[in-house]
């Protein structure tokens, strides 16, 4: 590290220049993690608040959608009989978007619909009975009513039985009823009658695939059904497409950097390859340096996304964590690591006698 460290005193600015890019590179990929990580909890949150491990719909010749799927009572029946005699259970769930209606205030949200014999899933509320409805705090907020108050949802006044955090389906807040209520919802919107939209699994069937076949429905994991969210799928796989895009080009700068720097101080790794040293020494040396100012710009970039991440996480879809910012930063420290290693192979093709040959000069 002898000869790396007199680099980094002997050039400082130019160290400095590579290690703000690097940092403004830490900072944009922790920040889009973490905004990816916001925008995917307003998608998914209410459905991963489940804890469901699988979720079934009907067979249909397009890809599962949680916007169009739907079970009808003989599916329904052949999945609770699967499940009867084991420690699975199998909840029939209506969802659907609308808009709440309170005076002049109006709130969109998802309803989510479960039977009344249940705690709803995910939740530590009261089971509902037909009649109530479980409002987030947002649209509460919105509407200007709380627990005890009435609303209107398809000409039926629902009570408000409670305010809570209910999680979030596809960028609105989830609205809970009953499912007799969301059928009663669907009638007054002349859509078409459904017994639910899925069923959720918690726990595993036997011969699950022998029950989807013959009652002609398809079961997926609860993570792969995610992918059946649109606005979910997109934004996460453009969100997803830049972070990767990103790493690529941190390890072509510090690739290109570090190949440049080397080929600058040929000379000097000439004279000391001309006095001896091993090639293991110069190796761990360019690397010991490379992998210096990795971690210290990489450091720096992080302490500013995670600062920059809580001033706007109040008022924007940001998730400040751990996972949002050491695995990125890991990713981006290999990256980094992986573009210092092509100028490993400039240091194995200087010639000691070019040194000894320019001295005598």
């Amino acid at each position: 590290m002898y000869l790396a460290l007199r680099d980094l005193r002997h050039a400082p600015g130019r160290f400095t220049l590579i290690g703000a890019v690097i940092a403004l590179m830490m900072l944009l990929v922790g920040f889009l993690t973490g905004l990816t990580g916001g925008l995917a909890g307003q998608n998914i949150s209410g459905i991963l608040g489940t804890g469901a491990s699988s979720v079934v719909a009907a067979n249909s010749d397009d890809e599962f959608s949680w916007s169009t799927a739907q079970v009808d009572k003989a599916q329904l029946a052949a999945w609770q009989d699967a499940a009867a005699g084991t420690d699975a259970t199998v909840t029939p769930v209506g969802v659907s978007t609308t808009r709440l209606e309170h005076g002049d205030a109006s709130a969109a949200v998802t309803l989510w619909a479960e039977p009344t014999d249940a705690t709803p899933l995910g939740t530590d509320l009261a089971p509902l009975e037909n009649g109530q409805i479980v409002l987030p705090e947002d649209a509460a907020t919105s509407l200007g009513i709380t627990t005890g108050d009435t609303i209107e949802l398809a000409g039926e006044q629902l009570t408000v039985a409670a305010v809570a955090d209910t999680g979030q389906f596809s960028h609105t807040d989830i609205a809970r009823v009953t499912l007799d209520d969301w059928r009663g919802y669907l009638r007054d919107r002349m859509q078409p009658e459904r017994t639910a939209s899925v069923l959720l699994v918690n726990g595993t069937i036997d011969h699950a695939d022998t029950v989807a076949a013959d009652s002609d429905t398809q079961a997926q994991g609860l993570l792969p059904s995610l992918l059946g969210l649109e606005a979910f799928k997109s934004e996460i796989g453009t969100l997803g497409m830049m972070i990767g895009m990103l790493f690529g080009i941190s390890a072509l700068i510090v690739g290109v950097f570090f190949l440049v720097w080397s080929m600058q101080r040929q000379r000097d790794i000439s004279v000391l390859k001309a006095l001896g040293a091993p090639m293991g020494w110069l190796r761990r040396d360019a690397l010991g340096q490379a992998a210096f100012l990795l971690v210290v710009a990489i450091a720096i970039g992080s302490a500013l996304a995670l600062g920059l991440g809580a001033l706007i996480a109040p008022v924007a879809p940001f998730i400040v964590a751990w996972w949002t910012i050491l695995p990125p930063a890991l990713a981006m420290l290999i990256a980094g690591l992986i573009g210092a290693l092509v100028s490993l192979r400039q240091i194995n093709r200087v010639d000691p006698l070019v040194a000894l040959n320019a001295t005598a000069a």
